[in-house]
Formats: structure tokens, C-alpha cells, sequence
């Protein structure tokens, strides 16, 4: 990446900008970028392909959408600051794939999502201290992957949505003090996993839908004060379970769906401003 002089939009308005190349070729990939300080739900702006020198104002981040494995090699010419988003979701990827990614330094969001990448892939991951945001859902990871990713330390948002994590990974995770928001549904996290995310002060969301969980591992979430969004849909819990979250005057959301949790407790919890989805 370059920074290049000053250009002019409409209205006079000057702006500094800078120059991304990437390799010429034929290949599906997009880029898309936004604002630097835009929220994470705030929408990306289509660029189109990426090909050869592409001219982005200096404060925007940029994220490459990669839909199929043979395109990561775009990855390689680039230099370390020049992404902050990269999108292999369905991509095909595998583990030795990503050593293309190792050196992008600058990379703060990466989705690995449905694809074939297991823990042995997650040491090139484990590079990328930047990340602010990992998704892992729906592959092959498991409690070796999280002890690497455990070590990020500026990682906000972890996605682990179906994967193969059990309570081994109980120690990593209460490790990761940084998190914001964690999504461990349908995995195999259990009531000693609860335990250990009790330890994460500044937890604000957190998926549990279909774990294996029971009354006990609640009453360890109920010290999670900073809680607002909870899942525990298609979980066993009843009422004297979610009576332990009664104490969280945070929480503003909690989904029970297909839980044993009754109507009594339900309006209880509303009553306490809490949006109860069951």
C-alpha cells in the first residue's frame, strides 16, 4: 500500500487517498469498502474486481470477498496494512491455504465460515494479531483451533457456531478477556464452559442456542454484568435455571425458545425490561 497525493470529489471537498494493486488476471473475487470508523453492521460499497491498481480514500477499510479457493493468491502481492476485511466464507479454502493470509497484518476481520479449515490451519490465523473479528462456524475446528486463536489479543468477536469445541476449550476461552460477543451454538460447550465465561467482564452477547447446559452453568452467567443479549434457545433449562438470571439488570434480550422455561417466568423477566423471545 501507497498513500498518494490529494484528489478532488464533487463540491471541492479534498481528499487524501491510496493505491491498492493487485495482480491482473481473470478471477471472481470482489472488493468492497467503507469508512474506517463505521459501526460492524454498517453496509460495505461495492468496488467490483480487483484487479490491477485500485484507488481508495486513505480512511477507508477495505475487505476482499474471496468465493473460491483459486483466487487467494491475490493475497500474496498485497502488503500487510493493504486489507482489513477478508471473506473466504464457502470459498473452499483449506489449511494450507492460509499461508497466503499470514502476512497480512492489517487484516482486523476475517470469516472463515463454511469451509474445510481445521485447527492446523488456525497456526497462520494465530499471525494476525490484528483481528478484531473471527468467524469459524460450521468446520472442523476444535479445542486445539481455540487454544491458538486464544492467543489474539485484540479479538472482540468470536463465531464458533457448529463446530467441534467441547469444554476443553473452558481454560482459552475464559482467557480471551477482550471478547464482546461469543457464538458457541450447537457445539458441545457444557456447564464447565459456563463457568469459565463467567470470567469475561465485558462480555455483551453471547449464542448458546442447543448446548448442553443445565442450572448450574447459569448461575455462573449471572455475574456476567455487562450481558446483553443472551441465546439459550433449544436448551434443557426450566425455570429454577433461568431464575439465576434475574440479576442480570443488564440483559435486554434472551431468546427461550424450545426451552422448559414457563410463561410465569417469562413475564417476570419482561417485567424487568428484559425482551423475551420464547
Amino acid at each position: 500500500m501507497r498513500t498518494i497525493g490529494l484528489r478532488r470529489r464533487t463540491g471541492g471537498v479534498a481528499v487524501r487517498r491510496r493505491s491498492i494493486t493487485f495482480p491482473r488476471g481473470r478471477v471472481t473475487a470482489q472488493i468492497a469498502a467503507r469508512h474506517r470508523d463505521a459501526l460492524p453492521g454498517q453496509p460495505w460499497r461495492a468496488l467490483g474486481k480487483p484487479r490491477g491498481t485500485v484507488h481508495v480514500p486513505a480512511d477507508a477499510h477495505v475487505r476482499l470477498d474471496v468465493d473460491r479457493a483459486s483466487d487467494l493468491h491475490l493475497c500474496r502481492a498485497l502488503g500487510p496494512d493493504d486489507l482489513q476485511g477478508l471473506n473466504l466464507s464457502g470459498s473452499g479454502v483449506v489449511d494450507d491455504d492460509l499461508d497466503a493470509i499470514r502476512h497480512l497484518k492489517g487484516l482486523e476481520g476475517l470469516d472463515l465460515s463454511d469451509t474445510a479449515v481445521s485447527d492446523a490451519g488456525l497456526r497462520h490465523v494465530a499471525e494476525l494479531q490484528g483481528l478484531r473479528a473471527l468467524s469459524l462456524a460450521r468446520n472442523d475446528v476444535g479445542d486445539a483451533g481455540v487454544a491458538l486463536v486464544a492467543g489474539l489479543r485484540r479479538l472482540e468477536w468470536l463465531n464458533l457456531w457448529g463446530s467441534a469445541v467441547t469444554d476443553a476449550s473452558s481454560g482459552p476461552l475464559g482467557s480471551m478477556h477482550t471478547l464482546r460477543g461469543l457464538e458457541v451454538s450447537r457445539t458441545q460447550l457444557g456447564d464447565r464452559a459456563l463457568d469459565a465465561l463467567a470470567s469475561l467482564q465485558g462480555l455483551r452477547w453471547l449464542g448458546l442456542s442447543g448446548v448442553p447446559i443445565a442450572g448450574r452453568g447459569l448461575e455462573s452467567l449471572a455475574r456476567l454484568d455487562s450481558l446483553r443479549q443472551l441465546d439459550l434457545s433449544l436448551t434443557d433449562v426450566g425455570d429454577d435455571d433461568v431464575e439465576h438470571l434475574l440479576r442480570l439488570r443488564s440483559l435486554a434480550r434472551l431468546d427461550l425458545w424450545g426451552t422448559r422455561v414457563t410463561p410465569s417466568v417469562v413475564r417476570r423477566l419482561e417485567a424487568r425490561g428484559c425482551h423475551v423471545v420464547a
